[in-house]
């Protein structure tokens, strides 16, 4: 596509920008401008577009931030706003603009790329894969248990800001997620219009609920107003802090009709409910109801296979070695690695030379999905997504496990 440009905006060009975004996705005009002129995430210096004949035809929001995963940070590049708009569709320019977005932060040092897709068959085509399945309940504040551990939760605020920061961290080390900035945390947790609780015990604060009331449109005729509290982030690092934070949700029933939580994947929500069903009743069949409803969220792709395999942390006990020959359309020639993991890391270097199709054969999707423990090397391979021999299949199951993965709502860009 030589008559496209790739290039960084210029001020000068936020207008024509903020319209882009604004006609590409139908919003106000106005309040796109003021988010592509700065925030506590990114500004304008991070929009990225695609000139034709001399004038903007495209434009993608892409930023450094650092993103936990498996215990440690990898240099992450994060993507939004990717916008075409009507009269420049099915021309390829999306795929151009994320292609060369992605050689300019491989070329910077970013391991990773991270977005949330409009479409999830437009990213896999681009090397993505899903690496967060979150489960989205909406259920009755009286289904919720009323733990003793309830009356450990107080009001918190200002002067509990350190202790939730650390609670925060430790819990980024145990599941992953994005490491925020003081500026995320001004703009999106301690100035918003919502309120906290913190889980406090004789060990400190150990937990916390940052949640709002909202008023929701009728549902039924005879019910015109209902209210539903809406969990922003629930961190807990213990099944006491995590009993005393349900315990408090389960105390404003006389105020909500739901309590609208997100949970990650493996959350046990679903056993702590006195009559799991959603609200309102959801039937599926027979006598069977809906609980939650499964939703996929980010996704994920690799820049730098070997960067990315060196910079993550694994469990300390996996030791072995694979040879990896990795299917990337932006990088045919790269690879294959040699992969070999011992006491918490992998040494990962070229392995050309050596013959055969190596041990694993894998495309760049779904190593992404591999990497982020997503999916298990034995369960692509089922799905004829991977091939490989059984060793180095059991080898990578044990390497990449993690607990799912689930991106707090503070955090979604």
């Amino acid at each position: 596509m030589a008559d496209l440009v790739w290039r960084p905006i210029t001020h000068d060009e936020l207008d024509a920008a903020a319209d882009l975004d604004s006609r590409a996705f139908r919003i106000d005009t106005t309040r796109v401008r003021t988010g592509l002129e700065g925030n506590s995430r990114f500004s304008w210096r991070d929009v990225y577009g695609v000139e034709q004949n001399g004038a903007l035809a495209a434009v993608l929001t892409a930023f450094p931030m650092d993103f936990w995963l498996g215990g440690g940070p990898l240099a992450a590049v994060a993507i939004a706003g990717v916008s075409v708009p009507p009269e420049h569709r099915r021309r390829g320019l999306a795929r151009f603009m994320l292609r060369e977005t992605h050689a300019h932060f491989r070329a910077a040092g970013r391991q990773i790329a991270i977005l949330y897709p409009f479409a999830v068959g437009f990213y896999r085509g681009l090397g993505y894969e899903m690496v967060e399945v979150r489960h989205d309940y909406r259920v009755p504040a009286a289904s919720l248990p009323l733990h003793p551990e309830r009356l450990s939760v107080r009001l918190g605020g200002p002067a509990d800001w350190s202790s939730v920061h650390s609670v925060y961290e430790a819990h980024l080390r145990q599941r992953g997620g994005v490491q925020r900035t003081e500026a995320v945390w001004r703009e999106r947790f301690h100035d918003r219009d919502a309120e906290l609780v913190v889980y406090q015990d004789a060990t400190g604060i150990t937990g916390y609920v940052h949640y709002e009331f909202k008023r929701v449109e009728s549902h039924t005729p005879d019910e015109p107003v209902w209210f539903e509290l809406l969990v922003r982030e629930m961190v807990a690092l213990s099944g006491a802090a995590e009993r005393g934070l349900l315990g408090f949700l389960a105390a404003q029933q006389e105020q909500a009709n739901a309590i609208h939580i997100v949970c990650a994947a493996d959350s046990p929500l679903l056993f702590a409910l006195s009559d799991p069903r959603s609200f309102p009743d959801r039937r599926i069949e027979f006598v069977m109801n809906a609980v939650f409803q499964g939703t996929p969220g980010l996704m994920l792709r690799l820049l730098d296979v070997p960067g990315a395999l060196a910079a993550r942390h694994y469990p300390d006990d996996v030791q072995g070695d694979v040879v990896m020959r990795v299917a990337d359309p932006e990088q045919p020639e790269a690879g294959p690695w040699r992969v070999r993991f011992e006491g918490g890391r992998a040494d990962v270097t070229p392995a050309a030379g050596e013959g055969g199709t190596g041990d694993v054969t894998v495309d760049i999707a779904t190593l992404s999905a591999l990497f982020a423990g997503a999916l298990k090397a034995s369960q692509a391979e089922r799905l004829g997504r991977l091939q490989g021999d059984p060793a180095a299949l059991a080898t990578l199951d044990a390497a990449f496990a993690t607990p799912p993965l689930m991106v707090q709502r503070t955090d979604w860009f």
